[in-house]
């Protein structure tokens, strides 16, 4: 069984990577990468003992696949990449007073009435909207709160599907959390650089219309992602398991024993 990168220039972008992060926790939030708030524990790597572990509890909750295949495997090889996630979530608010008027009842909204002293020959001004002809039985404010969401995640070179990857769990790499936040520079993935200043920008664009930016917030993750290479009766075939939690991705599992299950 042999362990790979699968890539040697995502091999060397990591340790890149790692090398940039090694600054002073302290430093402020100026939206460089050296900025408090920066995590700088390496996601553990997966091991062939680990990728059976986690290949085992995604069977057993399923209940049309079987353990043998799992337990009995051999296999070959790992491929293994870290995956860049940016994420930027922003709140915004938006509020408006409404001061719905209503046409008086009582005058039809004519604003007088009937004099009922002279038989109705003549008419006096309305008592309950004093002549205005209109009501206003309420001042209506509307507030309305939004959560918006932008997301980007490096190219996977395995593969995995990208919808998947998304929602895994990752390591926190760095965080920024302000009214306002400023766009990564430098960053050793350039995607991750451009995808920051693209969401900042579309926030930006859309929310500031709409109402005010209240809160933003910032994070960069590590999603880990290894491919398992494997041989089981004469076949070799692949599964995933991605997050920091090991979840599963086996499309071609070999045990299933019905195909009313659905794959996740």
């Amino acid at each position: 069984m042999t362990i790979s990168s699968g890539d040697q220039h995502l091999a060397e972008l990591t340790d890149c990577i790692w090398h940039k992060l090694a600054v002073d926790s302290d430093a402020s939030s100026d939206g460089d990468l050296a900025a408090g708030g920066v995590n700088c524990c390496r996601v553990p790597m997966v091991t062939e003992e680990l990728a059976r572990e986690a290949l085992l509890s995604f069977v057993s909750s399923k209940c049309c696949y079987g353990r043998a295949a799992a337990g009995s495997l051999i296999i070959q090889e790992l491929r293994q990449q870290t995956l860049c996630r940016v994420r930027c979530p922003a709140c915004s608010g938006a509020k408006r007073k409404d001061r719905p008027p209503r046409k008086c009842p009582m005058c039809s909204g004519s604003g007088r009435r009937r004099c009922s002293m002279c038989s109705g020959r003549g008419s006096k001004m309305c008592s309950t909207c004093k002549g205005e002809r209109k009501l206003v039985h309420f001042v209506q404010l509307v507030t309305m709160w939004r959560n918006s969401l932008f997301e980007f995640v490096s190219e996977p070179h395995l593969d995995c599907p990208r919808e998947l990857l998304a929602k895994a769990k990752g390591e926190n790499l760095f965080k920024d959390e302000n009214p306002v936040v400023y766009p990564i520079v430098d960053f050793p993935l350039r995607d991750i650089s451009l995808a920051s200043r693209r969401g900042i920008l579309e926030h930006s664009s859309t929310l500031a219309s709409r109402g005010r930016i209240l809160q933003q917030r910032q994070t960069i993750e590590l999603v880990p992602l290894t491919e398992v290479r494997y041989w089981y009766q004469g076949k070799t075939s692949v599964y995933y398991v991605y997050g920091t939690d090991h979840q599963v991705y086996a499309a071609a599992y070999p045990a299933r024993c019905c195909c009313t299950c659905t794959i996740v």
